[in-house]
Order: structure tokens, then C-alpha cells, then sequence
């Protein structure tokens, strides 16, 4: 799948099942980790091998939710969004014929077939994914401009914090 659909569909999904424009943003930078992560291997793994390989994203993400929720600070929470980003662009991968390794990281790779990548059935797949999203987003009430507001704000507050920290 495209980075622009990986992350647009992830932004989405997030957002439509949090409701939070700060952990909708941290996902959806996750969201080209897999891929990332292959391209700083310079060629020692094969596209959709190690940074693809789902169980490390989903142990640390797990850890660092649990470890958030027994009185960690945000910054856990937020690293475990930025891997549930990870997570979504590999289920994502998943559903094409490619797939994903399921079992070993360099193991044989296996997928749905929904989609195949770059052609018009991977832009009508992420169409409807960003279409159903959308639809939870607008029935939740996420997309009022109160509550869109009030997002935003909490969200420059972050930004804000956290550009003091790095700065």
C-alpha cells in the first residue's frame, strides 16, 4: 500500500476510535515505521521481512499501554500509539496478496488479497476504509466543530510542551 493511503487510513481508524487528534497524529507518524525501518536496513531484509514482522510492535505497544495505565506518563501512551500506527500500516499489508510474515520475521509471508498494491483495488479498499471511518467519526460526534475545537487546543498544548522539551 501507498505511504499517502497507510496514512490516511490510519489516521482515520485512529481517530475515529479515540476521538483524539494528539494520538491520531502520533499513529499516523507510526504509520511508515514498517516501512521505514526497512529502508534504514539498507537491503539486509527484503521488503515486508523484519520491520514487518507484527510481534515487536505488538509487545512493546502492549507494554507501553499497560505500563501507562499502572501510572506511567503520556509519553508511554504515546509511544504505544505511535506502534498501534505501526500495527495498522502491517494489518494493512495484510490484506494484500503479499501479506505479512506470520510466523518467523524472514518466514514465509501471508495475506487476504483484498487489494493489490499500486492498483485501482488498493485506492478502492482504502476509499472504503476512509469512508466507514469517517461515518463512525461524523456518528460519534467527533467531526463537531465544540468538539473539533477543543481537540485542537489539547493538541497544541502537547505540541507546545513537548516542543519545549525537544528545544
Amino acid at each position: 500500500m501507498r505511504w499517502g493511503n497507510h496514512k490516511a487510513t490510519t489516521a482515520l481508524l485512529v481517530y475515529a476510535g479515540t476521538g483524539d487528534l494528539t494520538l491520531t497524529t502520533v499513529a499516523t507518524l507510526g504509520a511508515v515505521v514498517p516501512d521505514a525501518a526497512e529502508f534504514a536496513l539498507c537491503g539486509l531484509s527484503p521488503h515486508r521481512g523484519l520491520g514487518h514482522w507484527p510481534y515487536p510492535y505488538l509487545v512493546l505497544a502492549g507494554a507501553c499501554y499497560w505500563a501507562w495505565l499502572h501510572g506511567g506518563t503520556l509519553l508511554l501512551l504515546y509511544l504505544a500509539f505511535f506502534l498501534v500506527g505501526a500495527l495498522i500500516h502491517l494489518l494493512e499489508d495484510a490484506l494484500s496478496p503479499g501479506g505479512i510474515p506470520w510466523g518467523r520475521p524472514l518466514g514465509p509471508r501471508r495475506g487476504l488479497g483484498l487489494y493489490v498494491p499500486f492498483a485501482p483495488s488498493e485506492f478502492f479498499l482504502a476509499l472504503g476504509l476512509l469512508v466507514a471511518a469517517a461515518g463512525v467519526i461524523w456518528v460519534s460526534g467527533y467531526a463537531a466543530i465544540p468538539y473539533l475545537a477543543g481537540e485542537i487546543e489539547r493538541f497544541l498544548v502537547v505540541a507546545e510542551y513537548f516542543g519545549r522539551k525537544i528545544l
